[in-house]
């Protein structure tokens, strides 16, 4: 199997790794393309009275990117640690990411490695399908090609590692790309006592959501048990199995089937 002579020449070393990248209360209210905050004017209450909050701190390309084989081009397996602060915010919502909608054509799996998360995700369609899930350490979660997705951490501080698919081999995050070119889902993770539920928000339609509640991982489909180990030593057969393995849930109707 071919790998170096299919990617970009910059394989031929490793890439610096980007400085980690901060995300403050102020970051999630100017993502603003659409509903994205359940009450924004407690949130920038709180910008006003002097404090921005860290929500999430993000280490892009934590461990080297592993290349793919593929006919249109370079194509890598990422990896990210993300940081979460934990609590809940002014507005009831869980410390969060911004959250932002995948490419139809990457892959994403997450894997907690210490505290508690809960997982919003959903698609566009009418109805639309809405996974709302709590993990905790070793739980891995599929993200669906093209969805929507966000991160919560309401019960304190928690580290989440996640691998893609992607066609660019380094860098930090294309912040307009990937938070202001399109509106969030309508929906949004509210807490109910220390239970998160999903809540609509202004703009959700009509037609209510079909709401999956276990965890968002295909009966059958064997995950690595440690996401991280396997993007630093798995080899590239591995690497590739995983791939195809992933893609081929887009010719099923998975997770709406489920």
């Amino acid at each position: 199997m071919r790998f170096v002579d299919e990617v970009d020449q910059d394989d031929a070393h490793v890439p610096p790794r980007p400085a980690p990248e901060t995300r403050r209360l102020s970051d999630l209210l100017g993502a603003a393309t659409g509903p994205v905050v359940r009450d924004a004017p407690a949130l920038r209450a709180v910008l006003r009275g002097g404090d921005d909050p860290v929500l999430y701190t993000a280490q892009r390309d934590a461990d080297p990117r592993r290349p793919l084989p593929g006919p249109a081009g370079a194509l890598y397996w990422r990896g990210d640690l993300v940081e979460y602060s934990g609590g809940v915010m002014a507005d009831g919502e869980p410390v969060r990411s911004i959250g932002h909608w995948n490419p139809p054509e990457q892959l994403e799996v997450f894997q907690v490695v210490s505290g508690r998360v809960v997982l919003l995700m959903g698609d566009d369609a009418t109805p639309a399908t809405i996974s709302l899930a709590e993990y905790g350490p070793g739980d891995t979660a599929v993200v669906p090609r093209g969805w929507f997705h966000l991160t919560g951490a309401p019960w304190g501080p928690a580290t989440v590692f996640n691998i893609y698919t992607d066609r660019r081999g380094a860098g930090g995050t294309d912040v307009a790309g990937k938070y202001h070119a399109r509106a969030p889902l309508p929906y949004l993770i509210a807490m109910s006592g220390d239970r998160p539920v999903a809540e609509p928000a202004a703009g959700a339609p009509a037609v209510p959501p079909v709401v999956l509640t276990g965890h968002l991982r295909p009966d059958g489909l064997a995950l690595p048990d440690d996401l991280r180990r396997f993007l630093t030593g798995a080899g590239p057969a591995e690497l590739a199995d995983l791939r195809e393995r992933l893609a081929g849930l887009s010719a099923t109707d998975w997770p709406r089937a489920a």
